[in-house]
């Protein structure tokens, strides 16, 4: 998207002041991606093949975000760029899906409860930031633009039955926005448009010595307003008929604006300093899941950097990460084959 090379730019422009500046500048960029599917490989998803093992599930998401900015003081002003997909499903669904794409027989005379609820979208935009301290208590406030031209928002629901696995008896009810229509194959040459605001708060308690806590919550009230973006309100009805008849489509095309909502992402984390490293314990809320984990930290090259070991129960990812002064990364994998893995967590950072 145009708007991406324009932040990007503006965003190299600013690192260039910030490194021909006094020394009281500073430059941060970094990158985090969190995605989880535990319906089938993230690969698999991705490339909308559907092979390889299944297993029952209801959600799955993918939230990658990525910025670069210049500081001053207790400030920092930057841009950043992302891309989310958070899906709900029925267990239902997800099966019926598995089994169309790979061509296999679907179960006869089967009720199913179809659900897919999706908010998808990309987003870029600049963001201002202010950190600071008081006593024990580290806070950091953010507020950030977005602007899209990419939305796919809105749900599938209804009953169907499988009488056989070529006739399927039973109504679809569709209402959802897009930028391009990937179920009725509508024309939409016209490019959308949609802006909003979002705000993460982070807070790190040093309670005492030993014990600390952390609180991240991002994206609250985030939101985008489209402005005359695609929507599509059908009803797909299939009764008892032949093998071969047509199903009923009914409903409305049209152009509406629109308010795209997401939910907030939470980070909540617990530690406590014993004498080999830190021991901490936390939660992930993301998508309306919770993914626990605990893990430890220990000191390695001397004091100049942390390295760390973190389990995760559920999802039975385990993530390293090495983190510095400067230099910072983690890496989460559930599986040793980055192509068979249904987590996958990355976090980068570089702060000069």
């Amino acid at each position: 998207m145009q708007k991406k090379y324009i932040l990007s730019a503006v965003s190299m422009a600013l690192f260039s002041v910030s490194a021909l500046a006094d020394n009281q500048w500073r430059f941060e960029t970094s990158l985090s991606s969190y995605s989880n599917s535990e319906v089938m490989s993230i690969k698999a998803l991705a490339d909308d093949t559907w092979d390889g093992k299944y297993q029952d599930a209801d959600s799955l998401f993918t939230t990658n975000r990525a910025d670069m900015g210049v500081g001053y003081g207790n400030w920092l002003f930057g841009g950043a760029i992302r891309y989310d997909y958070f899906g709900h499903f029925t267990k239902d669904t997800g099966r019926f899906f598995y089994l169309d794409k790979n061509k296999l027989p679907q179960p006869d005379n089967t009720d199913l409860d179809i659900l897919l609820d999706v908010e998808h979208t990309y987003a870029s935009g600049p963001f201002i930031e202010y950190s600071n301290s008081y006593q024990s208590l580290d806070y950091r406030i953010r507020l950030n633009y977005w602007q899209s031209d990419q939305v796919l928002s809105g749900k599938v629901h209804g009953k169907v039955n499988t009488a056989t696995n070529e006739l399927y008896l039973g109504q679809l009810d569709f209402d959802y926005y897009y930028d391009e229509d990937t179920i009725f194959d509508r024309e939409t040459p016209d490019t959308m448009y949609g802006d909003g605001y979002s705000l993460d708060i982070g807070l790190f308690w040093q309670i005492d010595p030993e014990f600390d806590v952390s609180l991240d919550v991002m994206d609250i009230g985030y939101s985008l307003n489209w402005d005359r973006v695609y929507h599509t309100e059908a009803k797909l009805i299939r009764g008892e008929a032949k093998k071969n008849s047509e199903p009923s489509l009914s409903g409305i095309e049209n152009d509406l604006d629109y308010k795209q909502k997401f939910d907030s992402q939470i980070f909540l984390q617990a530690g406590y300093q014993t004498d080999y490293g830190r021991a901490f314990i936390g939660n992930d809320y993301i998508n309306s899941t919770h993914h626990w984990y605990s893990g430890f930290q220990v000191p390695v090259f001397g004091d100049l950097a942390k390295a760390s070991i973190t389990l995760y129960p559920e999802t039975k990812a385990i993530k390293l990460g090495l983190e510095g002064e400067m230099i910072g990364i983690n890496l989460g994998l559930n599986k040793s084959k980055i192509s068979d893995t249904n987590t996958l967590i990355l976090n980068m950072y570089f702060k000069y």
